[in-house]
Parts: C-alpha cells; structure tokens; sequence
C-alpha cells in the first residue's frame, strides 16, 4: 500500500469509527422459511415396516447414465426408508403392478426427447406407477436427484454434506408431474466443491455438466468438453510465440508503433488463419467425442492496429469484427471437414464486447460475452447502475445476431479473496437476466483459489450458483437458508443469514458501485455504522456460542474472517489506528487464525500468499 492509500486508509478509518449516521439496527428474523418437500395427500411407495409392492423397472443397459440413475434410485430409497427396492428388466415380466419406470423402457411412457434434449427432466408420479426419465445423455439421472430433492428433501450442499433423511419409510404425492428442460444447456462454475474431482457425485446431483473442471463418466452423465484449454487460447495453444515469433512476426499483432508484438496474433493475416485452422483441426482429429473448441484472444488489450485490421474493425464498429470474421472462416472449415457437432467458441471481452455492425456469427460459432468490467453490486439490468448499462446494450446486440451466446461472469473480489463480496442479492437477478436475453450457457467464475482461502462464503456461493443455473426461478432464499442451517447448525445459521441480509443491504449505494477488484476501503464494498458494526459483532458471536460441534465452530469461524478482514483493512473497532497496541495484537489473532483455518492466500496471482512473517503495523492486504 502506497503512503497516499494509507493516509486514506487512516482517514476512512476515523471518519467510519465516528459517524454513526443514524441508521437503524437490524432487529432479529423470525421469518426465514426452509425448502419443503412437495405437501398433499400422500401414498406409501415403502411402508414403516419395510413393506413395498413396487419394484425399479430400467433397461438395465450397462454403462449408461439411465441404469446408473436406476441404482442411484434403489440406493438413496434404502437409506431414507431402510429398504432396498429390486431393480428388474423392462423385458422381464413381474407379478408386481406398482413400478418406478427409471429412463427409457419398454413401458408405455411417453417421453419427448425432441424438446427435452440431454439434460431435461421428467417426473410423473401416481398412486400405481412413477416415472422418473429425461434426456437419454442427463436427463434421467438429473430426474433421479430432482425426484429425490422434492419428494425426501435431500440435498448435495458440499463435497462433505449431504443430506440423507432417515425416514423410515417413504411416502410420494398421489398426484405431481413436472417436466423441465433448462434454458442453460452449458452451466459451470470455479468453485470450491465443483471444482474437486475426488467428489463427482456434487457435479451431477447439483446439475453442473460443463467438463472444464471435472470428468464424469459417460455413466455420470458425461460433460460437455471442450478441446484442450477453454481461455485465451489464440497465442496459448494455436500460434505459439515460441514457435512462430522469430521466423514470422508478421503472424502477431501490430502495436500502434508499428512493431509485432507477441501477445496477440494479427487476425487478417491468411497465413494466421491458416496455421489455426490446422491446429483446431488436428486437434479434433485426435478427439472428435469433444463438442466445443476454444478460440479465444490473450488476456490483454494488445489487439492488431495493422491496416488490414484496422480497415475491419472500424467497417464493424468494434475490434469483435476482425475476432468474428476469423472464427466464421474456422467455423466453416470445421463444419466443411464434418464435425458437425462442434462449435468454436470465442471471447466477447474487453476489447471484443462490442457486438460488429455487419458480420454476424455462425451457427456453429460460440460468443461467451465477458462481464468483467461490470459492477457485482447492482444487478446487471440495473439500468441506474452506470457501470452496467453498456453490458446491457452488449447483450442485447449480441442476443439479436448470435444462435449460442454464452455468459463468463464473476463472482468474487480477486484482489481480496477472503473480503466481504456482498452480491447475494444480485445473483438470482443476473441469472433470469441471461436467460431473457437467449444465453444458453454460463460460466460463474469464483474463487479458484478457495482450498487456500475459504474465508467467504465459497460453499455456499457454490450451491446456490449450482440451483440457479439449472433454474433460475429456483426459490433461492429458502435454497440459502436450507443449506445455512446445515451448514452452520440449526442454532447458528440465523444470525449468518442476518450478517448476509445486513451486508448486502449495505453494499454499492446508487453513487458507488463494486467491481472485481475493489479496494476494502471503498464504501461501495461496505456502508455501516458503528452501531451495526457492534450488532454485526454480536451475530457472529451468537453463531459461534450456538455452534452445536467442533466441525460446524470451525465453519462459522472461518466464514467470521471476511468480517474480521474487512474491519482490519479499514482500521476499525479493535483494529482502529487509535489504539495501536490493541490494533497490533488483533492483526496477529486474525494472522494465526488464518494459520489454523487453513487460510495461505490472499489474493489472486502469484504474488497472493500470505507471508510467513508479516509485519502486523500493516493492514491484512498487505501480509503477502
């Protein structure tokens, strides 16, 4: 931290200790409700005393995700009931009457494949027969677990939390059908679960079915994969500097000099085209089960100003003319070489976002329309926020001309991991959002780095971006407050709801906004006064006193950093400037804290570790 943006820093410091501003405190909620499981008149499938007439019916094919769901079925049935259901063949008779049909059969169930596509769902449930089928790739296990979510109540909240209830018997609605198919038919995200391979079933169960960070089996449902990396691939994987710069600069783009430069390629050059359009097409040679290849631009603003280029991008108003017209002339090679599959996908982002006035994308072509620029306090389609409105002006240019528009969003503070990130409140807002303006696939990057630094919300960021993009009229709240309470315990996870309503509340007013990158000391992070300061004190202490075991103390605690953290970083309460010996002895409680919950990073890069020996006068931003 510079000597300016620490007198800031000591400035915001005394002014937030004392201006209290009158505001209310918040006062205790009563009216938090849980999810439910589907409510009504109700029939025995397996009675209190272990009875059942009916029987799991499959085709019983080895190897598929259908007879994978059939047993799924039978095994989470026997734990909440305590009885184990036979599986049979559709072509074997049975004297039972009563069946669960799981997935294609030989029964007389119609399933409309056409719309329901791989990951769409199907249940239907009577007295005499349930069916539980969908799409042949997905949609029957998804159907399994959905059956399983709003009949029972079960839930697959982390890699090392579920929730199984022990029933003893179980009871179905004489009457329910539902079918749904998702609007994302691409839905991923970064975070911490998800991105844990050891724990496959999270993806599935949860409905994640992207293969960037997780390899299911084609019994699992398999995942849509992309061809070796899915970022900034252009120079990273095609037309490698190492291998092209020094005998063909001419390759790279030109910078407004005049000189090439590596760190991006000159997209009009027919010889760039060229040496990409092999490469994307040995690749899918060697792999042609994948179904989305990436050609994307490096991660910088260094984009080709050669006359060629030039020439195009004003023709089509945005630097993305130059970027579509490259990947249309890949996309046709591909489609001409008969992957017909396949889509090559690309960035909408940064100096791309801007959709071009003419040239129009492919159908084979992918557009992933990058937020990063936008503010995470205000929803997206806030057209008050300043920040956002040129993104909403983007999506919608880009809705009207592109077949796949997908979403790269975000959903943390990158220079501040373990800092409040108060977009709760946005999130359902953002997803209903995509879906409006015709996206059909959405990346959520998060906290990759959340095994160094969980100490804000990653679970639960993780679960509640898992429900809403299978669905995003998900009931998000009662979604929230069902994994808090099993999370955090059921004594404890109230006042963590309330620390989240209050923080959201007070986060990005109408002349502030939160980026991706914001300082702790901006009031658009956190607006709050002394008062709610001490009541959100007293939350987290309450938490803490009502934590039922070791394991859930250990949760509420390491969620308290992002709290303890921001107050560090902004020179308050115990840690007031003020005070400096109180201050210091704090910033070595929170550091050993840190230590002992497992907390090694502070922010994104390779300079984001926390120091073995910080120095403790100094704000916690500053440890690495």
């Amino acid at each position: 931290m510079s000597l300016w943006e620490r007198i800031i820093s000591f400035i915001m410091g005394v002014i937030m200790t004392i201006a209290t501003n009158g505001a209310p405190v918040f006062e205790p909620k009563n009216d938090m409700p849980l999810p439910e499981v589907i409510g009504g008149e109700k029939f025995d499938l397996i009675t209190s005393d272990g009875e059942s007439d009916f029987v799991i019916v499959s085709a019983m094919e080895e190897g598929t995700s259908e007879y994978f769901a059939a047993k799924k079925l039978q095994s989470y049935l026997e734990q909440i009931s305590g009885t184990r259901l036979p599986i049979v063949k559709d072509t074997e008779k049975t004297a039972s009457d009563y069946e669960i049909v799981v997935g294609h059969t030989n029964r007389d169930v119609e399933i409309d494949d056409a719309s329901l596509g791989n990951d769409g769902i199907m249940i239907k449930i009577s007295p005499k027969q349930v069916v539980l089928a969908g799409g042949k790739v997905r949609g029957t296990l998804y159907s399994v677990y959905e059956f399983l979510e709003v009949c029972f109540g079960c839930r697959w909240y982390t890699e090392d939390l579920t929730v199984i209830p022990n029933l003893g018997k179980a009871e179905l609605p004489v009457s329910f059908e539902y079918t749904y198919t998702p609007a994302f038919t691409f839905r991923e995200t970064d975070w911490i679960s998800p991105n844990w391979s050891s724990n496959r079933e999270y993806s599935y169960a949860n409905r994640f079915n992207a293969g960037v960070y997780r390899n299911l089996s084609v019994e699992e449902g398999d995942t849509v994969d992309y061809a070796g990396s899915f970022a900034h691939t252009l120079t990273n994987q095609f037309c490698v500097p190492s291998k092209y710069f020094d005998t063909q600069p001419e390759l790279f783009a030109m910078n407004g000099k005049g000189q090439r430069i590596p760190d991006q390629l000159c997209l009009t050059n027919p010889k760039t085209l060229e040496i990409v359009t092999n490469e994307v097409l040995s690749m899918l040679e060697a792999d042609p089960s994948v179904e989305i290849v990436s050609v994307t631009q490096h991660d910088n603003q260094k984009y080709c100003v050669c006359k060629n280029c030039k020439a195009l991008d004003k023709k089509e108003g945005s630097h993305s003319g130059t970027m579509i017209t490259f990947v249309n002339a890949i996309a046709e090679a591909v489609e001409e070489a008969g992957y017909n599959n396949v889509c090559i996908d690309t960035f909408a982002y940064q100096y791309t976002r801007k959709p071009p006035k003419n040239v129009t994308p492919r159908d084979n072509v992918i557009v992933r329309l990058c937020s990063i620029e936008c503010c995470f306090a205000h929803a997206l389609n806030d057209e008050k926020c300043g920040d956002n409105v040129e993104f909403c002006e983007d999506i919608v240019g880009w809705s009207k001309i592109c077949k796949n528009l997908h979403i790269w969003d975000y959903t943390t503070n990158y220079a501040h991991y373990n800092g409040p990130f108060p977009n709760f409140g946005v999130m359902q807002e953002n997803a209903k959002f995509f879906r409006e303006h015709n996206v059909i696939g959405v990346y959520e990057e998060g906290n990759y780095n959340a095994r160094e630094c969980n100490g804000e919300f990653a679970e639960l960021r993780a679960y509640l971006l898992s429900k809403l993009l299978w669905n995003p009229d998900t009931d998000y709240y009662r979604e929230m407050n069902g994994f808090l309470k099993a999370y955090y315990g059921e004594d404890s996870w109230q006042y963590i709801r309330e620390y989240i309503d209050m923080t959201t509340e007070h986060t990005g007013t109408r002349f502030s906004h939160m980026g991706i990158y914001q300082s702790m000391t901006d009031r658009s992070v956190l607006d709050i006064t002394i008062a709610e300061r001490e009541y959100i004190d007293t939350l987290w202490e309450n938490a803490k006193a009502n934590a039922k075991d070791d394991i859930t103390l250990r949760r509420i605690r390491l969620s308290e950093i992002s709290w303890r953290y921001w107050k560090a970083c902004n020179n308050l309460d115990e840690f007031n400037v003020l005070r400096p010996q109180m201050r210091r002895a704090e910033n070595e409680k929170l550091y050993n804290d840190f230590k002992e919950l497992g907390i090694t990073r502070l922010r994104e890069g390779q300079n984001g570790h926390l120091s073995d020996s910080p120095d403790f006068n100094k704000v916690p931003s500053n440890w690495k």
